[in-house]
């Protein structure tokens, strides 16, 4: 029985230990907490104004005239290059330009010797049409017809210049003359 006293005493003393130790620790004073600063308060930013709205894109005219008076573009040249542009199309001068310019071989083959060859066209269904052009002879008339019939531009419009052909020396000469 002593045996058994001595386990039960054992037992109780260690749960008195842990008893009050836990006490001392859930009794323990708090530490006074360090209060961090608060942080300042920073005034609420103004609302943004809200942005003006866009602007109405410009509308483009009905028609654009093109006007210049020395065209010279690889090699091809003109003269007095007068435009107007019924459906207003971006980059049509650069269009016409081009087609022009890639008919520069057939046109000059028209007046090797060189001329200058006041011609008036339209833009038909993207192709130069209707060309009506001033030259010294016929057969020269003819084949700058024929060439600017060649000529796609991607634009409806009229036009008329005064083309530098062949020889550009004589064809310069030329148009001064006239």
């Amino acid at each position: 029985m002593r045996r058994l006293s001595f386990v039960a005493v054992l037992s109780i003393s260690t749960a008195l230990v842990f008893v009050a130790c836990k006490r001392e620790d859930t009794e323990a004073p708090a530490e006074p907490a360090v209060s961090e600063p608060e942080p300042e308060v920073e005034p609420e930013p103004e609302p943004e104004p809200e942005p003006e709205p866009e602007p109405e894109p410009e509308q483009d005219p009905e028609e654009i005239k093109v006007d210049q008076d020395v065209v010279s573009r690889d090699g091809f040249e003109a003269r007095d290059l007068h435009c107007v542009i019924d459906v207003p199309t971006r980059g049509a001068t650069g269009y016409i330009l081009a087609g022009l310019t890639d008919a520069d071989a057939a046109l000059d083959a028209c007046a090797p010797k060189g001329a200058a060859i006041k011609v008036e066209w339209s833009y038909v269904n993207n192709v130069a049409g209707n060309a009506s052009v001033s030259a010294s002879s016929q057969k020269m008339a003819n084949c700058v017809a024929k060439a600017m019939g060649e000529v796609h531009a991607g634009v409806s419009a009229k036009c008329s210049a005064v083309l530098l052909l062949g020889d550009l020396t004589a064809a310069t000469a030329a148009y001064d003359a006239r």
